[in-house]
Formats: structure tokens, sequence, C-alpha cells
């Protein structure tokens, strides 16, 4: 089980932490230093290639908590979200700051969909520091949303089914 595994967990609490701190900062060169020879359509896919250490844990986690401690018995329930007690649940042994990064991260959402709006580009087109700010913005998002639910599951002593089965009793 994925929560068993105290430094992996650390890892990608740590990589998500500095990764929000990343991104952030990149957007802010690539705002304030839009014509610049840093490589900013590589930065935006070492992003993107590190959320994968993040972010696919954090969701990993959240299977693993339906499959050991809600143990769904038909499809529906299988595939049925989680209910704000079951995420206050996985949360809760995330620091304070940790639980707030979700809000912080859903206003940098709303913020950058209404400044800088949609991104895409194809390799046809020039990458632009547009791009670049837009892409970071989004990817800190999402670092921001796995950052407690990975901070929650390294601090948690074993795994969930130790801990989170007497919830649902």
């Amino acid at each position: 089980m994925l929560s068993t595994r105290k430094v992996l967990l650390r890892f990608s609490e740590l990589l998500a932490l500095a990764s929000v701190l990343g991104t952030l900062a990149l957007a802010a060169f690539a705002h304030y230093k839009p014509t610049t020879d840093f490589p900013l359509e590589l930065a935006v896919f070492a992003a993107f290639a590190l959320l994968m250490l993040s972010f696919a844990p954090a969701c990993a986690l959240a299977g693993e908590y339906v499959r050991t401690v809600r143990q769904p018995n038909t499809v529906a329930e299988k595939h049925d979200g989680l209910s704000s007690a079951e995420i206050a649940a996985l949360i809760q042994w995330a620091p304070l700051p940790y639980k707030l990064a979700p809000v912080a991260g859903i206003f940098i959402a709303v913020a950058t969909a209404l400044l800088v709006g949609e991104i895409s580009w194809s390799s046809s087109e020039q990458f632009t520091a547009h791009h670049a700010v837009g892409a970071m913005l989004y990817l800190a998002c999402f670092y921001l949303l796995s950052l407690p639910v990975l901070g929650s599951a390294a601090r948690m002593p074993g795994a969930y089914r130790d801990n989170l089965a007497r919830v649902n009793e």
C-alpha cells in the first residue's frame, strides 16, 4: 500500500512544495522578462513531468482510501466521489498550511483563467512567455491540490486501513 511508504510520500510532498515555489517563480520570471534565452518550454515540460511524481501519488492515495476504508461493493460505489467527511479524514494529519493550499490553488486557477485565459500551443507555433506564464500557474494549482493529501499520508501512522476503518464503523 502506498500509504505505508512514508519515505516516498515525504519525497513527493517535498517535490510538490518545491514545485509550487518553482512554478510560481518561473511564471513571474516569464512575465517580467518575456524576452529571455531561458528555455521556458523545456521548463514547462519538466514541470509536467514532475507533476506525475506528486499529483499521481495523491490520486493513488485517494484510490487506496476508497479500496481499503470504504470497501465498495458495486461499480457505482467504486466510482462514487469522496464526501466532504471522507476528504476531511483523508487530510486530517496534514499541517494547517497544507490544508489551506487547495484554496490558494483554486484562487490561482480562477485568477489565471480570468487574466491569462486558455493556454494551448503546438509544435508548429512559437512558444511564448504568455504560454509559460499560464502553464506554470495552472501547474501550480495541481501541486497545491496534492499537498494536503501527500502531507497527511506522510505524517499518518501506518496505513489508511489501520487509521480510518473505525471512522466508517
